[in-house]
């Protein structure tokens, strides 16, 4: 809706998707979901090990991060719900497995909005943020100028500037998953891995 905002000089205004599969968050299974581009996951998983490894061999030996994909080719939602937490490194502002767990009631694990920015510049996470992005270009700016209004409306950054870390970070508040609360943010491996080794049920 932003983004519309920011080339039509309005207010726009968004509807979320549902996506109530009617199944709720029962952990049984002890894996910690990994939702993420199998090249994080590759870039990522010596950090989780060491991190692992600092917080001592009893908490290490229960922590078990795994990729959805090599979990389940295919999966159920109960499949889903049957875990302790799902940790989420989007590609998109905007995905429909987000709604799909956030209805699910699963703990989401999610980098904080400062941490995916500094990535996304640096590492080309979330890629699918502009269309540019998606064809493995990194956009300075938008092809058409703003709206004259769009700073009134508080939108000071180009959303398409894919180089600056302060325009990432500003425009990724309108994510669908840093809009809804009670989503879990961590801002290093490390936090991350402290994060899921407490009782999410209490957080």
């Amino acid at each position: 809706a932003q983004y519309m905002a920011y080339f039509l000089g309005r207010k726009v205004e968004a509807v979320s998707s549902l996506c109530d599969k009617g199944i709720s968050w029962m952990p049984s299974r002890p894996d910690i979901l990994l939702s993420m581009p199998q090249a994080i996951e590759n870039a990522l998983r010596p950090a989780l090990e060491e991190a692992k490894e600092a917080l001592g061999a009893a908490l290490a030996g229960r922590l078990r991060f795994t990729h959805i994909r090599r979990l389940y080719p295919r999966y159920e939602y109960s499949d889903l719900a049957a875990h302790p937490a799902i940790v989420l490194i989007p590609y998109q502002v905007s995905i429909m497995s987000f709604f799909e767990q956030y209805r699910l009631n699963i703990p989401l694990l999610l980098p904080s909005r400062r941490l995916l920015a500094e990535w996304a510049v640096a590492f080309g996470v979330v890629p699918h943020r502009t269309w540019a992005g998606a064809f493995d270009q990194c956009p300075v700016g938008s092809s058409i100028p703003g709206h004259p209004n769009a700073s009134s409306l508080g939108l000071r950054f180009d959303p398409n500037d894919d180089s600056d870390q302060e325009a990432v970070f500003d425009w990724l508040q309108y994510a669908d998953f840093y809009t809804f609360p009670h989503i879990l943010e961590w801002d290093s491996i490390p936090d991350l891995v402290r994060l899921a080794s407490l009782p999410l049920e209490e957080l």
